[in-house]
């Protein structure tokens, strides 16, 4: 039975973290494996403007009384004091677990969270006690958990923005200038834009693709396969088979018989045959002879008729 009499109403922090910058949240959540009862929650910013006033609030569950509805948008309303019946707070079912979300209009720089509990004087405010408190930011990550013990008001300062890292990284990095010295291990992905400068050492596994432009300095061992198209302009290295003192001999050309010679031959054939009596077969064989010795000099026609006249 709820008494109308109740001790004077007493402020109680449970958690107090005394530090100055906060920390930029968007969420927060009231959670509890029981009934939850409590008059009002604010969030404030930089500027110590309660951000829960333009929030949006939604429940698991909400009581509906003879003397009011328990709904939590009367725990953001902006009242900011303890609160008992004709049910001027939030009220859940009885029993079960139990959840409130409170969800600000935009990131906010809070520093400091105040919870209104049940009019002590009313009934219930023991009904908080164990509650937890979550924040989070804008993408649900968690980012601090406090837990209520039932006391009146509880204060919770928030801590600086830098001792609760962010989930996610910033997408701009912290500077603009590259450090100074490498990464030891490179990239995976090469830089579109080569280097100015090549390597000092070449790869080990040569290039699928030759280079466009030849060396200017021609390699000092051959090549081993030989071009497939030949060159314009034929090698001033000497042929085979010849020194660099020797030259090629053309075979000796046969110097004609003197035309003298060829006389006197031609005389003694003809003495001999005029030694030869009768005009018999003899005297044939002998001009045949003539002439087939004619075929190894140079005679004109009035040099071998004048020979072979006496024979026919």
């Amino acid at each position: 039975m709820e008494t109308l009499m109740r001790v004077p109403i007493m402020l109680y922090i449970l958690s107090l973290i005394a530090l100055t910058s906060g920390v930029v949240i968007r969420k927060v959540r009231l959670t509890d494996t029981g009934t939850i009862n409590f008059s009002q929650l604010a969030v404030y910013d930089q500027s110590m403007t309660n951000v829960a006033l333009s929030a949006t609030c939604s429940s698991k569950t909400f009581l509906v009384w003879g003397r009011g509805n328990g709904t939590c948008d009367r725990a953001i309303d902006g009242t900011l004091a303890v609160r008992g019946d004709p049910l001027m707070y939030y009220h859940s079912t009885v029993g079960g677990d139990q959840w409130v979300e409170i969800v600000l209009a935009a990131n906010t720089d809070a520093t400091k969270i105040e919870i209104y509990n049940r009019d002590a004087n009313n009934c219930c405010d023991d009904r908080l006690i164990g509650a937890l408190l979550t924040i989070y930011d804008e993408f649900d990550n968690q980012l601090l958990q406090y837990t209520c013990d039932g006391s009146q008001i509880q204060v919770i300062n928030l801590p600086d923005a830098t001792a609760v890292p962010t989930a996610i990284p910033t997408a701009i990095p912290t500077t603009a200038i590259p450090t100074a010295i490498p990464t030891a291990i490179p990239t995976a992905i090469p830089t579109v834009v080569p280097t100015a400068i090549p390597t000092a050492i070449p790869t080990a596994v040569p290039t699928a693709v030759p280079t466009v432009v030849p060396t200017a300095v021609p390699t000092a061992i051959p090549t081993v396969v030989p071009t497939a198209i030949p060159t314009n302009t034929p090698t001033t290295s000497t042929p085979s088979g010849l020194g660099k003192s020797e030259t090629a001999v053309p075979p000796p050309t046969k110097e004609p018989v003197a035309k003298t010679e060829s006389v006197a031959a031609l005389s003694g054939i003809a003495m001999l045959t005029g030694a030869v009596s009768g005009r018999g077969t003899q005297s044939v064989a002998v001009a045949h002879t003539v002439r087939r010795v004619t075929c190894l000099v140079e005679l004109d026609d009035e040099d071998l008729d004048a020979f072979i006249h006496p024979l026919r």
